[in-house]
């Protein structure tokens, strides 16, 4: 964030989450302004999945708020926090596998509220911009995963978000594919000025393309700072970085 003292555009503030006498999350705060990339990193079971579930309307905090655009979200279902331009993606991709790349974003362009003519332009803008023209036309069902992975992500894009929260995007990417992802993702900030908030064990990614990391482990914040900071932070090395 530029200004500290601003109010962020999305915030999780104290957030705790319970199942029964488990402790998926404990108190986590964590915040995502427009334009800014903030990874989401952590061993397995750390409560990444659990924390986006929260911050996109998916799961109910036990305790804490959610805050997006200066309002409390926290009671808000999915559907309406996807409509006020809080939207997410899932690790399974799940495009229309017999309609084109244009048509899957079109029909995410509409659901997201453009007339049909305004939502294919759109759609036709996005595929020329990230350079995917040669798939334009191509069903989805035949789309090689790294493209199927960008093509995801550009959905959730056509509808016009403000904050996108990404669920492990580059996984089952080669390095190639992750860097590709990569710069979608700089040129999405870039080009839209949306927060982007990334859940990734990609470490080449997130160390490469984020301004802020935020490190969970056990359902608490571990730490959280920049890729430098982090990167030489003994506890997360110790914990999930590895002394490599």
């Amino acid at each position: 964030m530029t200004d500290e003292a601003a109010t962020p555009l999305l915030q999780a503030r104290e957030v705790s989450v319970r199942f029964g006498g488990v402790n998926a999350l404990a108190g986590v705060t964590v915040a995502v302004d427009a334009g800014e990339v903030v990874g989401l990193i952590g061993p397995n079971g750390a409560g990444k999945t659990t924390l986006v579930n929260v911050l996109s309307g998916f799961q109910r905090p036990t305790s804490g708020s959610v805050r997006f655009d200066g309002r409390d979200v926290t009671r808000w279902a999915g559907h309406q926090r996807a409509r006020a331009g809080l939207v997410r993606t899932f690790q399974a991709v799940r495009l229309f596998p017999a309609m084109t790349v244009t048509e899957n974003l079109q029909a995410a362009g509409i659901a997201g509220g453009r007339p049909v003519a305004a939502a294919e332009a759109h759609a036709r803008e996005l595929v020329r911009s990230f350079g995917l023209s040669a798939y334009s036309d191509a069903p989805a069902a035949g789309l090689p995963h790294g493209v199927e992975r960008r093509v995801g992500i550009l959905r959730v894009l056509a509808t016009r978000p403000r904050v996108i929260l990404l669920d492990e995007p580059a996984a089952g990417l080669n390095e190639r594919e992750s860097d590709m992802l990569g710069q979608s993702l700089h040129d999405i900030r870039a080009e839209y000025g949306v927060g982007i908030c990334v859940i990734e064990h990609d470490m080449r990614l997130i160390m490469s393309r984020c301004d802020r990391v935020h490190v969970l482990a056990s359902g608490s914040t571990l730490a959280a700072g920049t890729p430098q900071e982090i990167r030489a932070h003994e506890a997360v090395i110790d914990a999930y970085l590895g002394a490599g």
